[in-house]
C-alpha cells in the first residue's frame, strides 16, 4: 500500500483561550495577575482523524485506522525497549521518568525511579505551523 497525500489548502483558524486570575508562586505576596490559557474547542477521536486523513489521501479510512492502531501498539513497545521513536516531521517520542534523590550513588536503583511518562517533541514542521496561530478570547 502506498499513501499518496493530496494537496490540501492550509486553513488557519484561531486557538481559543480563556483568562484566569492566578498568584505568581514565585512571588506569593504580590497581587494576583491575569493570564491567558488555551481552551480546547473539543477533541477528535481516532476514527475522526482516520476519516480526515482518508479524505486527504488515496487510502481508505479502514486502512488509515489500521496503520494508526498499529502505531499505537508499536510506540509503547519500542519505548519500553529503550528506543527513541522518531516519526519524521511528526516528532519524536521518548520514555522519561522522575527519580527520588538518594544519599549515595550506590543507593540509586530502579526502585528510585518514579513517575514514568512519555515525552513528545513535535517535529520542525509542526513547531513552525503552530507559530502561525492566531488567538480568540472566550468568555
Amino acid at each position: 500500500m502506498i499513501l499518496v497525500l493530496l494537496p490540501v489548502k492550509t486553513i488557519l483558524t484561531s486557538i481559543p483561550f480563556i483568562v484566569l486570575e492566578k498568584h505568581n508562586p514565585q512571588k506569593p505576596t504580590e497581587p494576583k495577575r491575569y493570564y491567558a490559557q488555551a481552551k480546547s474547542r473539543s477533541s477528535l477521536n481516532l476514527r475522526e482523524i482516520s476519516s480526515i486523513l482518508s479524505q486527504r489521501s488515496t487510502v481508505s479510512p479502514a486502512d488509515v485506522m489500521a496503520v494508526l492502531e498499529g502505531l499505537i501498539e508499536l510506540v509503547p513497545e519500542k519505548l519500553l525497549e529503550g528506543y527513541l521513536v522518531k516519526l519524521g516531521e511528526f516528532g519524536t517520542f521518548r520514555a522519561g521518568f522522575s527519580s527520588k534523590g538518594e544519599a549515595t550513588l550506590a543507593q540509586v536503583k530502579a526502585s528510585s525511579i518514579t513517575n514514568p511518562r512519555i515525552n513528545f517533541r513535535p517535529g520542525k514542521v509542526i513547531r513552525n505551523e503552530i507559530k502561525k496561530a492566531s488567538y480568540e478570547k472566550r468568555t
